[in-house]
C-alpha cells in the first residue's frame, strides 16, 4: 500500500493586510518554520523550533538563504528540515509496511516518538530503524520471488 503525502516547509506568517485595514502589519521578522504534511485529506502542521527572517526564506525551494537572528546558518536549519523530513517519511513506510492508513494521532505520535529518541554516539537511532527497513526489503523481495516462481523463473 502507498500513503499519497506531501510535506512542505514554510514560514508561519500571521496577521494579514487588507484593502480595509492598511494598518495592519506582517510580521517578517523571526517568523517559526513549520514543516506541513498533507495526507489522506488531512493536514498536520508541525514546527520546526527554527525561525528565520522572510527575506531570508526562499519559498520556491522551501529552504532558508541566510542567518537567523538566533546565529543560526541556512545550512543548519536546511540540514534539519531534511532530517524532519526523512524521520516523517519513515513513519508513514512503518504503515506502508504494515497496509493501514494511519490517522492524524498516530502519525503525530510516531513522529514525536522518533525526533525525540536519543542518538548513538555515531549519531544513529537505535536499532528498530535498521529492522523495519530490512523487514521492508524482505516483504518486497518475497513478492518478487513468488511472481518470479508463478512464471517459472528461478528465484535468486
Amino acid at each position: 500500500m502507498l500513503i499519497k503525502k506531501n510535506i512542505t516547509f514554510s514560514l508561519e506568517i500571521k496577521g494579514k493586510v487588507t484593502k480595509k485595514k492598511r494598518n495592519d502589519q506582517l510580521q517578517l521578522e523571526n517568523i517559526p518554520i513549520r514543516m506541513r504534511v498533507t495526507f489522506n485529506s488531512s493536514r498536520i502542521d508541525f514546527f520546526t523550533g527554527y525561525r528565520t527572517d522572510a527575506d531570508k526564506w526562499d519559498a520556491e525551494n522551501q529552504r532558508a538563504t541566510g542567518m537567523n537572528q538566533a546565529m543560526q546558518t541556512a545550512s543548519e536549519i536546511n540540514d534539519y528540515q531534511d532530517y524532519l523530513k526523512a524521520e516523517i517519511i519513515k513513519v508513514f513506510h512503518k504503515y506502508e509496511f504494515m497496509e493501514q492508513m494511519p490517522t492524524r494521532e498516530q502519525v503525530k505520535a510516531d513522529f514525536n516518538e522518533r525526533i525525540s529518541q536519543k542518538s548513538d554516539e555515531n549519531g544513529y537511532i537505535d536499532d528498530i530503524d535498521y529492522r523495519v527497513v530490512d523487514l521492508y526489503v524482505l516483504k518486497i523481495d518475497c513478492k518478487i520471488s513468488k511472481n518470479s516462481l508463478n512464471r517459472g523463473l528461478l528465484a535468486s
